[in-house]
């Protein structure tokens, strides 16, 4: 997502192991610090879908060590409080210490799976939809592309390789004079970007969707005339 630890532009590869590392780091600290137990259910925040950089693990951990829950670090995430040193502990936590595991208990399960996913996100990794800066033909395009799935398929991010191939597409269609102007940039020339991207079996989904909503609307509707 272009984002770097240590703000050093790699190879996705080599990006990854960084990102990889600098999670191995934290938690042996977390586990040396606070407990292993505590280790664990910073861990096993990646089952509630939250997932935290590096360096809010740590404050993070605090919060779980002292009774707090997934709930009260996600309202620190929104208060963008979690990256304090000291962060401030949610009132209603308890203060009492929590006995330290004898043993590193981590369910295997949830390894194999955190596993799992970080193998399917380097094959093909989901991301956000991120808008070109430029003000090129191709990017406005592309841009308009990434507006149709937002605003109105409610699609907000998609497989990298889509994100490549939609952005293929639009510079082609411009360099090959198929888009001459920002007028050209219609329907056919955005789906025409979609061509073989996997993104079009989420956009079929959707439309069937609406369709199945308007038309449920409509009989509704027409049961209260009756």
């Amino acid at each position: 997502m272009g984002q770097y630890a240590g703000f050093r532009e790699l190879p996705q590869n080599k990006a990854v192991e960084k990102w990889l590392d600098s999670y191995y780091h934290v938690f042996s600290a977390i586990q040396s610090e606070f407990s292993k137990e505590t280790a664990i259910k910073v861990l096993n925040l990646s089952q509630e879908k939250l997932c935290l950089y590096p360096y809010e693990m740590r404050a993070a951990a605090r919060v779980l060590k002292a009774g707090g829950t997934g709930k009260d670090i996600l309202q620190m995430i929104v208060e963008g409080t979690l990256e304090d040193p000291e962060p401030v502990v949610p009132e209603h936590c308890e203060k009492g210490k929590i006995e330290e595991a004898d043993t590193w208990s981590c369910n295997t399960e949830t390894l194999d799976c955190i596993l799992r996913s970080v193998r399917t996100w380097q094959e093909n990794p989901e991301i956000p939809l991120l808008y070109k800066r430029g003000d090129s033909l191709a990017e406005q395009l592309f841009n308009a592309c990434l507006e149709l799935l937002q605003y109105e398929f409610e699609i907000t991010s998609i497989p990298k390789s889509d994100y490549d191939l939609i952005s293929e597409h639009a510079f082609f269609l411009v360099n090959s004079y198929q888009v001459l102007e920002p007028e050209d940039i219609d329907l056919d020339a955005i789906f025409e970007c979609f061509n073989d991207a996997k993104i079009n079996e989420r956009m079929i989904e959707a439309e069937n969707r609406d369709k199945k909503e308007k038309v449920s609307s409509i009989s509704g509707k027409s049961e209260k005339k009756r």
